[in-house]
């Protein structure tokens, strides 16, 4: 497949994203997430930029629209943006940047494989469950609170009132397992919707799957590329590698998933995404949609690295494709 790179001109494929790591993360993610997006983006004749959202400049005067990164100029022909949206607490002083200049961008014309309303939707567990409502895999009854100034009052009662203890309670647009935590009855409820009081965050409440697996299943263009299934360590809330979570990876798709895949599909066309299913030992259950899905690299093992630049490969060409069929609807 050509990337058509002479008939649309693209050079740079820049992800938007929040500056606000230490330097141990910021050192994680360069080693073993955004290095090795570099070098399979420049094998493929493009750059790789990562940007923060204060990097990105528009100058409009009814004239002509100008956008710049830095003090270079871009545009929709030769620049595709990834803008998910990261909203982790410490980004959380960058939601309303993100928000509004994903808005502009997609205005003036710029190729947004992550579209800025599949962006909110995929961001927030119970807008995705409500998105995803017909999904054949059934995703788990959850209550979402939003944990304002007036839980003391525990309005949110209404709510809760059908949930099954014990509840696994977690921040409804954090990641990584990061804040899950386990509820035994409403009292304990309670305080853990105080503290996300504490932290500024809603949380969602579902049954608790002990020893639950995690699928994660990557999709480019609809069709399943690779897929991660997690393992959580014994005495672990949730199977996410941050956790202590194992991880075995093949393109071998469980039957069951089939349909679900071409579904969500079919809800969020968009070029490359993740979507997250557990298996409690009887059945799936739909999990969460990650629209930047992660390739985590692990140069220990070099098999599933190649499986993973293969699979990387594959969604940056998507992206390419997708520019290319964008700036052709811009020509008419």
């Amino acid at each position: 497949m050509s990337t058509k790179k002479e008939a649309t001109s693209l050079k740079n494929v820049f992800w938007v994203y929040p500056e606000r790591n230490t330097a141990r993360q910021r050192e994680f993610e360069e080693r073993r997430v955004w290095a090795p997006y570099r070098k399979v983006l420049e094998s493929m004749g493009y750059r790789f930029g990562l940007v923060k959202p204060d990097d990105i400049h528009i100058e409009f005067d009814h004239e002509r629209s100008v956008c710049f990164v830095n003090d270079a100029r871009v545009t929709p022909r030769d620049t595709i943006f990834v803008t998910s949206m990261w909203t982790m607490p410490h980004q959380v002083v960058d939601t309303c940047n993100q928000l509004f200049l994903y808005s502009a961008l997609e205005t003036l014309g710029f190729f947004l494989p992550i579209p800025l309303k599949f962006a909110n939707i995929t961001v927030d567990k119970m807008a995705t469950y409500l998105h995803l409502r017909e999904c054949p895999v059934r995703h788990l009854p959850t209550s979402r609170i939003a944990a304002g100034r007036d839980v003391f009052t525990k309005d949110y009662a209404v709510a809760v009132a059908n949930v099954k203890y014990p509840a696994l309670v977690k921040p409804s647009y954090w990641a990584m397992g990061i804040g899950v935590c386990i509820a035994h009855n409403p009292e304990e409820l309670h305080g853990l919707v105080g503290l996300a009081r504490g932290a500024d965050t809603a949380v969602v409440v579902q049954p608790f799957l002990s020893g639950a697996s995690d699928y994660r299943v990557y999709v480019v263009n609809g069709e399943p590329v690779l897929i991660m299934k997690r393992s959580p360590r014994k005495d672990s809330l949730t199977a996410n590698l941050a956790t202590g979570g194992t991880a075995e990876y093949t393109k071998t798709l469980p039957s069951e998933l089939r349909g679900s895949i071409d579904y969500i599909a079919s809800r969020l066309p968009m070029p490359y995404m993740a979507m997250d299913f557990l298996h409690d030992g009887e059945r799936f259950w739909f999990s969460e949609i990650e629209p930047d899905g992660a390739l985590v690299f692990d140069k220990a093992d070099e098999l599933t690295d190649a499986m993973k630049v293969e699979a990387a490969t594959k969604r940056f060409q998507a992206f390419v494709d997708g520019h290319s069929a964008h700036c052709a609807e811009l020509n008419q």
